[in-house]
């Protein structure tokens, strides 16, 4: 293969980076933001062991075989009692908590937990094709202590750490008898990656980064979910980061419990792995901190969190994450009296539904304190606007599919040129929005002359908005002769978004 030829066959181009892109003129990378949906908040706190807060720091599945979106959510009543619970859903939205009646506490029932004591994050993961159907469903969780009131086969003591389960239907539970699998603090978010064959954990991990002490994200990998690697740090915040933490955290002032510019730093206090298109992609929880607590108040920090994207095109998962160049929020805090107007934590898994992309996540109306935010005589401000206890809540925001990035060109028109390639297919598949204006592409030899046929000229416009739609020339010409040829694809767009484009 020639030097700088990209060979990418029918694989799905996305324009994070300039990876396929050779020029660009005229247009530009515009980065776009989830949608949050209608119905929000999805679930409320409503059950007495929901009292003190619930939080999606588990995740949603779809499941193929019962038809239905299953949600396992942390819960805690006012006592300190934590239950991993099930809310399913047909369509997505609507959630009901399933009425499961198998766990109580002091005689009273937990009508949808599966699992109670001393755990929190759960992450279920489904494997249709595995072979011993007790592990069908396997669950990763941060586990301290003991957890209590199980049937004697369940009932163990826990180290501090992260601890996996196994199930045959995703509501009876066994934990892995050589518990913890993997040290580590109460944040661990887990997806299977089926390019590399491996699980992938993203933890909580804390590393000096820029002369701070810092929250970063650690990774560890396993092929079997049992046995895992040494964490290693994967992405931190930095300088540029802590200098913009002023800025953002200039609308929430009124909110934040202790404001201390001196002590504004930035730190990613968790993160989303998934597989998309042949990327993994991240949601990073940027943890803009506001103040420390005073250590008679019980230490810790105050901030806003908002997720943003990371990408990576390496097969190597320990390296080569990349933050998308604006650091644009991507699900960012609401605004006041919003559910979400203070944290937004995405779920630790990404859901594909019909033509969008579904991100389920915790949305927190008010700071990192907010769970002090009602006791007053923590409160250095006479004026705040916070009066009663703040709360978190499970929410939903939704993107087209492949809509992380566009290529945008306004008027007068522009151009995106790639740099050469093969590829392999009979058709040119773009998803794209050009209702208000054109896209003609043209395809250029090596020597950057316009093939016979495919010239701007022989294009028949595509001047609609599409997911899928299919490039044509005059005469209906198929791009299959020109399969595994060099070949440079020019895009000459005006008011048009281009997302995408693939042969197909």
């Amino acid at each position: 293969m020639a030097p700088g030829l990209l060979a990418i066959g029918r694989e799905k181009q996305l324009f994070f980076d300039d990876y396929c892109v050779q020029e660009l003129v005229g247009v530009r990378h515009n980065f776009h933001q989830a949608k949050k949906h209608p119905a929000n908040p999805l679930l409320e706190q409503k059950e007495w062991w929901e009292s003190s807060h619930i939080e999606l720091y588990g995740n949603v599945l779809y499941d193929p075989e019962h038809r239905e979106f299953r949600m396992f959510y942390n819960a805690r009543d006012k006592e300190g009692l934590d239950t991993v619970c099930l809310a399913t859903s047909r369509d997505g939205v609507k959630f009901e908590r399933e009425q499961l009646n198998i766990l109580d506490h002091n005689g009273r029932s937990i009508s949808n937990a599966v699992l109670k004591g001393s755990l929190r994050l759960p992450t279920v993961l489904q494997s249709l094709d595995e072979s011993d159907p007790e592990r069908r469903y396997r669950m990763i969780a941060f586990t301290a202590r003991e957890l209590v009131d199980f049937k004697s086969d369940l009932r163990s003591a826990f180290q501090h750490g992260y601890s996996v389960f196994f199930s045959p239907d995703a509501i009876h539970w066994k934990a892995y008898e050589r518990n913890p699998v993997i040290q580590g603090s109460d944040m661990c978010t887990c997806f299977y990656d089926p390019v590399s064959r491996e699980y992938i954990a993203l933890v909580k991990h804390h590393s000096t980064a820029g002369e701070k002490f810092r929250r970063c994200v650690g990774i560890t990998t396993s092929r079997d979910f049992i046995n895992w690697g040494v964490v290693q740090t994967l992405l931190s915040a930095d300088e540029i980061d802590d200098a913009r933490v002023a800025e953002r955290l200039y609308r929430f002032r009124d909110i934040v419990m202790y404001d201390n510019p001196k002590e504004y730093v930035a730190d990613i206090y968790g993160m989303t792995g998934f597989r998309y298109e042949g990327l993994r992609l991240g949601l990073i929880w940027l943890y803009d901190r506001s103040g420390d607590r005073p250590p008679e108040h019980g230490g810790n920090d105050d901030g806003i969190i908002n997720a943003q994207l990371v990408y990576s095109r390496s097969v190597n998962p320990y390296g080569y994450w990349h933050r998308t160049s604006e650091r644009r929020d991507f699900i960012t805090c609401g605004n006041d009296g919003d559910f979400d107007a203070g944290m937004v934590l995405p779920a630790s898994t990404v859901i594909e539904v019909g033509d969008e992309i579904w991100f389920y996540y915790t949305g927190c109306d008010g700071p990192h304190n907010f769970d002090l935010a009602g006791s007053s005589k923590f409160h250095p401000k006479s004026q705040s606007k916070i009066s009663a206890k703040r709360g978190l809540s499970i929410g939903l925001a939704t993107l087209r599919r492949d809509g992380f990035v566009s290529i945008l060109a306004s008027y007068p028109s522009g151009k995106l040129t790639t740099k050469l390639l093969t590829f392999t297919g009979e058709h040119l598949e773009i998803n794209a929005d050009s209702e208000k204006g054109s896209i003609f592409v043209e395809l250029l030899d090596n020597q950057g002359t316009p093939i016979p046929g495919f010239a701007k000229a022989d294009c028949i416009p595509f001047a609609r908005d599409a997911i899928r739609g299919i490039v044509e020339w005059k005469g209906g010409r198929s791009v299959r002769d020109l399969a595994n040829k060099p070949v440079r694809v020019v895009f000459h767009m005006e008011t048009a978004k281009l997302y995408a484009f693939q042969f197909v």
